[in-house]
């Protein structure tokens, strides 16, 4: 193989191209591939993994009809605990449509980034979410994993590791009750 492999936190981008590829096995170490470093078996093996099939999309009316009959049975029935299961099921297909927008936001549902666009609208708009702003926002997270200008790390917020407790437990008890 033609890779190269270096020590580092972070390959370092000024040299790579963008047919490069990161393994990083044991976390320190960036062995940086090129397409080169592929068998034809491998490159159609990875092909094969990127096929879209739309049919998988029909899940998106399905979380649907499951987050709308939670609602009705919660609401329809008089009983605590049919209560509590069409709050939870509701509360999981919610969660679904959240991870489906995510998706939509790397146009993963047609390739086609107007379509794409208004999938994600449609799936974020029952969760009061902008897919517009995660769409732009998403992209500094995989640039910055982890790191200082990774948005989505809380981390990020404060270094007070007093303040981050306090901020995990609320998030861990009582965020979910935020969807629900």
């Amino acid at each position: 193989m033609s890779s190269t492999t270096a020590t580092m936190a972070r390959p370092d981008t000024s040299v790579s191209t963008k047919d490069d590829i990161y393994f990083c096995a044991d976390g320190n170490t960036a062995e940086v591939l090129t397409r080169r470093d592929f068998s034809d078996e491998k490159k159609a093996a990875i092909r094969d993994l990127q096929k879209l099939d739309k049919r998988y999309n029909w899940i998106i009316l399905f979380h649907f009809a499951i987050w709308i009959g939670a609602a009705w049975l919660s609401i329809t029935f008089d009983n605590l605990a049919i209560s509590i299961v069409g709050y939870l099921v509701g509360g999981f297909s919610l969660s679904t449509l959240s991870v489906l927008g995510h998706e939509a936001s790397h146009n993963l549902f047609t390739r086609n980034p107007k379509v794409d666009r208004w999938i994600g609208f449609l799936v974020s708009t029952p969760l009061l979410f902008s897919a517009m702003g995660y769409r732009i926002m998403h992209p500094l997270h995989h640039k910055y994993t982890r790191e200082e200008g990774d948005p989505d790390n809380i981390e990020n917020v404060s270094k007070n590791s007093v303040l981050l407790r306090w901020i995990y437990i609320f998030t861990f008890f009582f965020a979910v009750y935020l969807y629900l």
